[in-house]
């Protein structure tokens, strides 16, 4: 392969994904592949690579086109090409002009309402973001505050437990097990995981659907009561953070079970915060990235 530039077949064994998809992705972003030679086959310029996996992976979260369009725009400079060089000088709008369009008055005057709705949405939506953004602020400062406070109070609650007889909760265990984790704010965001075509499907399946890592130790807790339940431990190593659900062994003759999976912070095509699946282990022997998805289903 060539260090200079790229052909459909080896941008698509790049990216894993099938010819096709790649002159899809040309034909729905015009003039975002940049050409190196019109021969056959075809050669492309090695850019042509990152702007491929981006448009992948915008795809995969569910990013429309024109979400898509925007990202390019930002990420490499990119410009959607104008269908219609010569749509001014077939529609000129300088007074005076003998060519200029005349328009009924009530239809500019429909059009000039329009305009001005458009406008006032848009500042509508401005404002209501910001407001947005405020509130999700305040509530993760007050989730952490909460968090901050059960921490605090592990140990009593360990013990009260403990001479009760009353197993903690799944969430209250998660939250104590590591402090850099409650620093991320990461028990409550979405898990995804990446398909073998490259697509992203969420931690739950068809049968739960959207899952976090808290919601995962809850539906481990309900099918697998102590004193078999499942304990979340944190690792990290070159790999990353690892999240490590072992199965305490509280019969003999249950055996005992491990499931490990790094977990890597993405923002989704809508600018949400998410966690990504990788690495996934169980047992030791590595599994698809779609296990988890799997092992809750069949529980």
């Amino acid at each position: 392969m060539s260090d200079e530039s790229l052909t459909y077949k080896e941008l698509a064994a790049l990216l894993g994904v099938s010819e096709t998809t790649v002159k899809s992705y040309r034909k729905k972003f015009p003039g975002s592949l940049s050409v190196a030679s019109k021969g056959k086959p075809i050669r492309f310029k090695k850019d042509a690579a990152d702007i491929c996996l981006k448009i992948r992976d915008l795809f995969a979260t569910g990013a429309s086109v024109e979400e898509v369009q925007e990202h390019l725009a930002r990420a490499f400079s990119w410009c959607k090409p104008k269908k219609q060089e010569s749509g001014d000088k077939k529609f000129p709008v300088a007074a005076g002009d003998p060519n200029a369009l005349n328009l009924p008055q009530s239809f500019a005057a429909a059009l000039g309402n329009i305009a001005k709705n458009i406008i006032a949405l848009n500042q509508a939506q401005a404002s209501l973001l910001a407001i947005l953004q405020k509130v999700e602020a305040g509530v993760n400062a007050l989730d952490l505050k909460v968090q901050k406070y059960l921490m605090g109070d592990y140990g009593a609650a360990t013990s009260r437990a403990a001479a009760s007889a009353v197993p903690i909760r799944a969430e209250e265990r998660a939250r104590a097990c590591a402090p850099e984790i409650l620093a991320k704010n990461w028990l409550q965001l979405p898990l995804l995981m990446r398909r073998g075509d490259g697509t992203y499907t969420t931690a739950g399946g068809e049968k739960f659907g959207r899952l976090s890592l808290q919601d995962v130790m809850t539906l481990l807790d309900e099918t697998h009561p102590a004193p078999d339940n499942y304990i979340l431990r944190w690792k990290h190593d070159e790999y990353g953070d690892w999240a490590v659900f072992t199965r305490q062994s509280g019969h003999s003759a249950q055996p005992a079970r491990e499931i490990r999976f790094t977990l890597h912070e993405i923002t989704s095509a809508k600018g949400f915060r998410v966690l990504e699946i990788k690495n996934c282990m169980y047992n030791n022997a590595p599994r698809p990235g779609t296990f988890l998805a799997d092992f809750l289903c069949s529980m």
